[in-house]
């Protein structure tokens, strides 16, 4: 044993009452706020703090140790309040407090903020994506779309062989609607209760092209080579709803922003997972398609060359635990323009208008050629050629697809066609000095490949005017049907964006595609 005193009077002693002195000394520090600038009272940061206090009840020798020993605790417990403090002998006192602490709002946000660190479970989704806890997505045969993917293809050994008895995807229609908007569903048939824990639709385009000896190849659709697979979470998904063109949000409602995506998208996602019961079921979901999707189309050659644009939709559900994947189902993207919209040109005393640039198979378009006294051509005949390139399967064809012929006359100044065109005031005014003009209208032709570019694959057509000994050629452009404006075409070439009219050379040729 040593001999060291360890008594009140002892040396040791006093200075263990030393170090107990400055610990408590420097908790209270500690629990001061700090001042801020301009007079504002010190916010804290981070989760509440609850200070509580520990009273000394027995007078000590060192009367120090009566000062409060103030107890930082973390936790959701804390709650901010003041102290209060009794010494010996001593008035009950209040500890300083920001006044801060004291609003309403300011413990509301710490409240809720401890809360969330501690659990997250008693918050629910934002109002607008919330999903009904009694959302049923049971169907009857007489919902189900007509579009859809083949049958599920299982054996005994699969998983979610006892409890599904089909699954595919289902579109209500071939062909994106006027509004650009896809309506479909994920279909389910179960034999018992099961969990959808998440659905992802993924949207694939491809173009492929054949050369003459029948080698596939892949048209590159982007710089990098790859063809666009897009993959659009269904659920869950907490993503806001999407603003389309001609609607307004909601008050307190989030959206996705006022600029529209320039890919495949959702509209409305389901934030949580669903619960399915027995019976036939569908999850339902919107796609948005932008109107500057590269359409869908076909092009065979004579000479044994052919390009295909298509796109193909899918789901991969997660169902119990394990992934399934249905088959796919097409989706066509039809070619767009607008209609009435023409373009005019004036070259060597002869002024050119067509009336319509875009023309469908049903609709057709018309053109005239106007002169003044002195100019007039002997005669005007037309035709249409179609130029076709795609340098990886070795395509280079320039195909005449109807011969039109001789052109009507008309005196004076005006003619059905040169109507038709000054309809829309859009398009650019042309002369009235005419003494006389020729005109062909309501001209259909027969190829189903519209006007296009689509990486390395170009389809233009051009209108081909004999004007007495003279050539002069300007572009039409093929489309699927009409929007009530202009669309936005990046997927036209240089060819077909021209609004003129250039000197060419009429060559005879044969064949067609």
């Amino acid at each position: 044993m040593s001999g060291r005193k360890t008594g009140k009077n002892s040396s040791c002693y006093e200075i263990e009452q030393r170090r107990r002195r400055a610990s408590v000394e420097a908790i209270v520090q500690s629990a001061k706020p700090e001042p801020t600038t301009l007079c504002q009272p010190a916010v804290p940061i981070g989760p509440p703090i609850q200070k509580r206090m520990l009273t000394i009840n027995q007078e000590a020798s060192d009367r120090s140790l009566q000062n409060a020993q103030v107890l930082d605790r973390e936790g959701p417990k804390a709650r901010a309040y003041t102290p209060r403090y009794e010494g010996a002998n001593a008035d009950p006192r209040e500890f300083p407090c920001n006044e801060s602490e004291r609003e309403f709002k300011t413990y509301e946000c710490k409240r809720r903020f401890m809360e969330m660190l501690v659990s997250t479970d008693p918050f629910d989704w934002r109002p607008e994506a919330d999903e009904p806890e009694d959302q049923d997505y049971g169907i009857d045969e007489t919902e189900r779309y007509q579009f859809r993917s083949p049958p599920l293809q299982r054996t005994e050994k699969s998983p979610s062989y006892k409890y599904l008895k089909d699954m595919c995807i289902e579109l209500r229609e071939k062909e994106v609607p006027s509004d650009r908007i896809y309506h479909g569903h994920v279909f389910l048939d179960l034999e018992e209760p099961a969990t959808v824990e998440s659905v992802e639709i993924d949207i694939n385009q491809t173009c492929v092209g054949t050369d003459a000896n029948g080698k596939v190849t892949f048209v590159k659709l982007t710089p990098d080579g790859k063809n666009n697979a897009l993959k659009l979470k269904l659920l869950p998904n907490r993503q806001p709803k999407l603003l389309l063109p001609g609607t307004e949000p909601q008050p307190g409602e989030s959206t996705a922003g006022k600029s529209l995506p320039k890919e495949f998208a959702l509209i409305e996602t389901i934030p949580k997972k669903v619960i399915l019961q027995p019976g036939t079921n569908a999850i339902p979901f919107e796609i948005y398609v932008p109107e500057d999707q590269v359409p869908t189309f076909t092009y065979t050659s004579l000479k044994g060359q052919s390009v295909y644009n298509y796109y193909s939709a899918g789901a991969l559900v997660r169902l119990n635990g394990n992934n399934e994947r249905t088959g796919r189902v097409a989706i066509v993207v039809p070619a767009l323009g607008g209609k009435n919209v023409g373009y005019s040109d004036t070259k060597d005393n002869y002024e050119f208008v067509l009336s319509n640039k875009y023309f469908t198979k049903d609709d057709g378009f018309g053109y005239t050629v106007g002169y003044e006294e002195g100019e007039k051509p002997k005669n005007v005949k037309a035709q249409v050629v179609q130029l076709v390139k795609c340098r990886e399967i070795g395509l280079n064809e320039e195909t005449p697809v109807a011969d039109l012929g001789d052109a009507s006359r008309a005196d004076g100044k005006s003619n059905p066609v040169l109507d038709k065109y000054r309809q829309n005031p859009d398009n650019k005014s042309v002369k009235d000095e005419w003494d006389g003009s020729y005109y062909d209208e309501n001209i259909v032709i027969n190829p189903t490949t519209p006007t296009v570019q689509a990486g390395g694959f170009t389809c233009d057509y051009r209108l081909e005017l004999k004007v007495g000994e003279k050539t002069y050629e300007g572009p039409v452009i093929l489309v699927d049907h009409y929007d009530d404006k202009e669309p936005k075409r990046p997927d036209l070439s240089n060819i077909s964006k021209r609004k003129d009219f250039k000197p060419s050379e009429w060559t005879e040729r044969s064949g067609s595609s």
